[in-house]
Formats: structure tokens, sequence, C-alpha cells
């Protein structure tokens, strides 16, 4: 029988058949849960900037289409292609580094990809023909997705899940907020394409040396596995351990979490019909690309950078929609209290419900009202209504499946990362030529009647959701 040993620091406990570093207890100051409120802010507010960097990425390049036909003598679907091929990037990078923040913690997994990442934009910023800059903003995609992938979970590591929905606000409005701006400072700078890879370049750059020096690591497992490992150098005694380093890496385990589990969940029908309506909402942020200068721009002959200044209606309706789902995770909070604590799945959907009204209402107004002659202000507060629907459904749906899913969170947002990134590719490539058919008014409608179909989607869960979660979890899926 292994002999008693005393703890090496405050902290460490050994039992008597395993040397295994564990927290002291649910007190310990060195967990996450415990950290000072200003640690959380500064470590929450830093990722959200760094996921704000990458979804900016994706758009800012938008506003320069002409300057990239002329330069590189290519077609405006050619050009397309430095948005679309980033998204297809950001639908791969999930299944890559969700996997490794699991092994190797998040900060890691987030600070190296996003620099290597910020390389990449300075290879867009010097491309020297369409090829290279197309290839360059996949990998720039691929990398950049880090933050956009591990981010959410270190939300989940650092909040308890009473104070999660106020950061996941926050969280949410970064990611929304990147295409929505990224245009916006485009449009400035139309002229001088490179300028848009340059500055994104610098910010991704940057934010990853502020990460790697200024950030502690956030995942429990990886924490203990630190210390564990400087435990053994300090006291030599090299039976000492964490638990994570017990965990057997299978690629079968990870292949399965990652790469087959997310598209069996598509099986089930919550979580099928709450990725789609989530990725379909995050769709539209990318149809406005093409959407907003088009109806501004060609059809108003406003100049290219107030074209795209519209945009901030769209933000300004994001930023309120965060405001109210602000205002229910305090009802949220109080309903799971009720219920000693466990979730609430069909409480996260309350703002959801007329935000679905919102979102159509806001679609249809858009599309009948942007391109004639009526005063911009209508459009204007259409998107504004559009920003709000997409802003509390995306965020609604993310929630809805984290308290559905709780042991399959990570297969569940994966699957609905891989279906947003593509559908916002395909938008990207696809708006301008379907608005060029079918015109403003009858292509901005074909989403509309799309998000008229899907108003039922959260009325059906808020109000039968405990019923079909029963039903669905049943299935051997989860069995």
């Amino acid at each position: 029988m292994a002999h008693q040993t005393e703890p090496a620091e405050k902290g460490l406990q050994v039992e008597e058949n395993a040397y295994l570093v564990r927290f002291s207890g649910p007190d310990d100051p060195e967990m996450p849960l415990n950290w000072s409120l200003k640690k959380k802010v500064f470590i929450t507010a830093m990722y959200g900037f760094t996921t704000m960097g990458a979804t900016l990425a994706t758009a800012i390049i938008s506003p320069t289409s002409k300057a990239l036909q002329n330069e590189f003598g290519k077609s405006e679907t050619v050009v397309t292609l430095a948005v679309s091929l980033m998204m297809v990037g950001f639908a791969v990078g999930p299944m890559i580094w969700a996997p490794l923040s699991e092994l190797f913690g998040r900060k890691y997994t987030v600070a190296i990809p996003y620099f290597i990442s910020g390389l990449f934009a300075l290879g867009c910023a010097t491309a020297s023909n369409i090829e290279t800059l197309v290839i360059m903003r996949f990998f720039m995609g691929l990398f950049g997705s880090a933050p956009v992938t591990n981010s959410g979970g270190v939300i989940g590591d650092i909040w308890t899940p009473q104070q999660r929905g106020i950061s996941l606000v926050f969280y949410s409005f970064c990611t929304a907020g990147g295409p929505v701006l990224g245009p916006v400072i485009g449009a400035t700078l139309h002229d001088e394409w490179r300028w848009t890879e340059y500055l994104c370049c610098i910010w991704m750059l940057v934010m990853s040396v502020l990460v790697m020096l200024l950030l502690d690591e956030t995942y429990e497992p990886a924490i203990l596995t630190t210390k564990a490992r400087r435990l053994r150098f300090e006291t030599k005694n090299w039976a000492l351990h964490a638990q994570h380093e017990e965990w057997p890496v299978s690629l079968h385990g990870i292949a399965v979490k990652y790469l087959i589990r997310p598209f069996q969940l598509l099986g089930n029908l919550t979580c099928f019909l709450m990725a789609f309506y989530g990725s379909f909402v995050f769709e539209l942020s990318y149809l406005c690309l093409s959407a907003i200068p088009i109806s501004f721009g060609n059809h108003r002959g406003w100049p290219s950078v107030s074209a795209e200044l519209p945009f901030l209606a769209l933000m300004l309706g994001i930023f309120l929609g965060g405001v109210a789902n602000i205002f229910n995770s305090r009802g949220y909070i109080k309903k799971m209290e009720a219920n000693k604590g466990k979730p609430v799945p069909e409480a996260r959907l309350v703002t959801t419900l007329p935000g679905s009204i919102l979102l159509c209402a806001g679609i249809f107004l858009f599309g009948w009202t942007a391109a004639s002659p009526i005063h911009w202000i209508v459009p204007c507060l259409a998107l504004v209504f559009l920003g709000f629907g997409f802003l509390v459904i995306f965020q609604g749906c993310v929630n809805y499946l984290m308290d559905t899913f709780p042991k399959y969170a990570a297969s569940a947002i994966s699957i609905m990362t891989f279906m947003r990134s593509i559908f916002a590719a395909a938008s990207a490539l696809f708006g301008n030529p379907l608005l060029d058919r079918m015109g403003v008014s009858w292509g901005i409608s074909v989403f509309g009647f799309i998000s008229a179909v899907m108003i039922p989607v959260p009325f059906l869960f808020y109000f039968y959701g405990a019923r079909l979660r029963q039903r669905s979890m049943s299935s051997s899926l989860f069995n």
C-alpha cells in the first residue's frame, strides 16, 4: 500500500493509491470559477475582441471588390471567393481547434493559430495575383477560426451558469459585430484594399501576443496538468500527476466527438432545427454584404463609403438585441434557481419569440424599401429589426443547444459552426448574382419567406420543448 505524504503545497491532495494533483476544494482560488470579477471581465473582453478581429476579417475586404477587379482583371464572382473561401476555412477550423483545446487548453490553441492567421493576412496584403489572395484567405480563415471555436469554452470555464448569460451576450455581440463593422471599415479603404489586410494582420498579431502575455489558462484540466508538471520538478516526486494525464488520447474518440457525432446530431429534430435557424440568421449578415451596397450605392446613388454606413443600423439592432438578452438572463436565473439549479432551455427563448417576428418583418421591409424612392430611414429601421432578430435568435439557438445537450454541447456547437460558415460562404458568393437576376425586392424576399416558415420554431420549442426533448433524448444516439 502506498504510504501517505504531506501535500507539497496548498491545493495538492494525495490519495492513498495515487498521487493525484487536484484543487483543494470548491473554494480553491486557483479554480477559474473563483477568480476575481475584474480578472474574468478582462479575460472575456480579450477573447471577445480576438474573436471580433477574426469575424471582422471575413467581411472587411468586401467593399474593395472593384479595386480587386481592376488590379487583377478578374470577374466579380472570382473576387468574391476572397470572402467565401475564408468562411470555408471557418467551417473546417473547428474540427481541428476544438479537440486540440481539450488536449492542450484554450490559451495556446487560440493564440498560436491566431498568430499564424495574422501571418497569412500579411500574405494576403502582399499577394501579387488573385489566386494567391484567395488561397491565403482560406488559410487565414482556417487558423483565424480558433478564437471563434474556443472562446465559448473560455466563457464556460470562468463563469457560472447564473453569470454566463451576460458574458455570452458580449461574446455574441463580438461574433455578430465583426461582419457588420468590417464593411464600414473596409469602405474607408476601398481604393487601398491591401490596407484592409494589413489592418487584420496588425490586429491579429497584437492580440495573439497580448493573449499569450497577459492571460492565464482557463481550462481546469490543463491548469492541473501544468501544476502537476511543476510539482514533479520541485519535489522530485515523479508519481505526482493530474487526472488529465491519465486520459488516453484516442484518435477514434476525437473523430467521434468532433467529426462523426456532430453530423449524427443533425438526425435529431431539436438539434437540426436550432442549428439550421441559427445558421440561417447568421447567413443574413453576409447577404447584407451584397444587399446594402447594391441598394444604397447602385440604386440610391450614394458614394461608396456612405453606402456602407447603413451597416451601423444593423449594428444598432444587434446592440439592442444584446440588451434584451441581458434583461432576459435575469429572469433565466430565477427560473433556473426554481428548477433546483438545473438548466431551463425554454427560458432561453423568451426574446427569440418576438425576435423571429421582427426578423421576418425586417427582411421584407428592407427588401421592398431599400431600392425604392422611399426615405432611407425606412430601410435603415428595417435593418435595426433585422439586427435585433439576428442577435436574439442566434444566441437563443446556441444557448438552447448547450442547455439541451450538455454532454454533447461541443458536438452540437461544432455542427452549428460548420453549418453557419458554409451558409455564410454561399451567401457571400451567390448574393450578388441572386440580387442582380431577381432584383433586390424579390431576391431579399426569398430569405423573408424562409424566415416566415421558421417563425413557429421558437414557439414550438418554447411551449413543447420539454416533451420534444424527452422524446429525442430517448433515441439510440443518446443511449
